[in-house]
């Protein structure tokens, strides 16, 4: 089910910086790897006040046109084929009196304040305001759910297609929205009501689609992801043939810069197979989408996991000196809108779940779940991923309650 995305990948970052962000959960090599090798609790409670606290800031739209961002407002949930039977299960669970059985089950054990489900969602966004003049609109260019089950020791990453056709909140702060793209819900919360806006809006569209529950937000912007990658000296991906060809010209490019601005230690010479990317290459790696003809963003989300991976790999590896000026670089970088209280509480209840940790990756929409389709938007006619929310309901919360998760053809 290949779907061909909208957009021509950037440039690396020495040809002007044209490139977008990508994933990253800084959260996670912040927060989480500073508990486990930079001595916990006590060590990180002195830095998060580096950290930048989203904040609600009610703007002026009244001389703007939203009409693009809000999308459709007469669109409807696109109809979806009935393809397999009904199960009766909820029906007979919603008849039947319960069982003393059902009353006398074990008792869960205690999660702490955080519970047994921690939700984080980290948006790479690819444009921020520039300090001066007017504010640009933040599209949340990569969108990915951590996901850390207590109980089965799991943390996944879900990816969300940035193409996904689902409906804004339907009415948001006193605003009337309508369907769009999922990562334009960002951009049109930011306009409004700044970086929290921006975060509650898309958290009010994850759960209005797809039933999640956000517990908190992380964002972070470009210059923080060409810097952690550069100082952890590159990620370890391997490269299919067709990967290779599409990096190898822009590898060129970026020697050619190096040689000539005397940087000779960032010369690369990348091979089939599993290479360390440079922080350039690693980006354009992450963002690729157009690698052969059959590419698309399902690949592309696919090859950000797995730039996320081993950057946690490579992070779990690095001594605690190494880590603490990682922590330094990154944190000033960071806008979240977890409390400080609440950061030290998920680093004081989150860090003995950590050992041993399983790493798994998913996407939404599931494979089997959406089709291509083209639209009219306020802003013209584009491609979007319609969905089967029903199903992808079910996928979603088999992931958050660490079930196996369903498969569609």
């Amino acid at each position: 089910m290949a779907y061909q995305g909208r957009y021509q990948n950037g440039k690396a970052k020495s040809s002007g910086g044209v490139w977008k962000t990508v994933l990253i959960v800084i959260l996670c090599v912040v927060l989480i790897l500073s508990a486990l090798f930079a001595a916990g609790y006590f060590f990180l409670e002195s830095k998060l006040g580096k950290i930048t606290q989203a904040k609600f800031e009610e703007k002026d739209v009244s001389g703007q046109d939203l009409s693009a961002l809000i999308g459709n407002l007469d669109e409807t949930e696109p109809s979806v084929p009935v393809t397999e039977e009904p199960t009766t299960e909820a029906t007979t669970e919603a008849t039947t009196e319960p069982t003393t059985e059902a009353t006398t089950a074990p008792t869960e054990p205690d999660y702490g304040q955080s519970g047994k489900i921690v939700n984080i969602l980290v948006v790479g966004q690819d444009s921020r305001p520039d300090g001066g003049g007017e504010d640009e609109a933040k599209l949340a260019d990569t969108i990915m759910l951590m996901t850390l089950n207590k109980e089965t020791r799991t943390l996944s990453m879900t990816s969300f297609l940035r193409d996904s056709y689902v409906k804004l909140p339907e009415y948001y702060r006193g605003h009337t929205c309508g369907w769009n793209r999922i990562n334009t819900s960002y951009a049109l919360g930011y306009v409004w009501y700044g970086d929290a806006g921006a975060m509650e809006m898309l958290n009010l569209t994850l759960e209005g689609n797809y039933g999640v529950k956000v517990d908190g937000n992380v964002e972070i912007g470009l210059v923080a992801l060409w810097d952690v990658i550069d100082y952890m000296g590159g990620v370890e991906v391997e490269l299919d043939e067709d990967e290779y060809n599409y990096l190898k010209p822009i590898e060129e490019y970026c020697n050619n810069y190096y040689v000539g601005s005397g940087e000779l230690e960032r010369i690369t010479d990348i091979q089939i197979g599993v290479n360390t990317l440079s922080a350039d290459l690693a980006l354009n790696y992450a963002r690729m989408r157009h690698a052969t003809a059959s590419d698309n963003d399902m690949n592309r989300a696919a090859r950000q996991r797995e730039v996320l991976a081993s950057m946690l790999n490579k992070a779990t590896k690095m001594s605690p000196l190494e880590l603490n000026d990682l922590i330094d670089l990154v944190l000033s970088k960071i806008i979240t809108n977890i409390s400080t209280d609440d950061m030290k509480m998920y680093i004081k209840e989150l860090t003995p779940y950590l050992y041993d940790l399983q790493l798994v990756s998913y996407q939404i929409p599931a494979e089997g779940t959406y089709w291509g389709e083209m639209v009219e938007l306020p802003d013209g006619v584009g491609g979007v991923l319609k969905i089967d929310f029903a199903k992808n309901k079910q996928v979603v919360a088999a992931i958050q309650n660490g079930e196996e998760v369903p498969t569609f053809k």
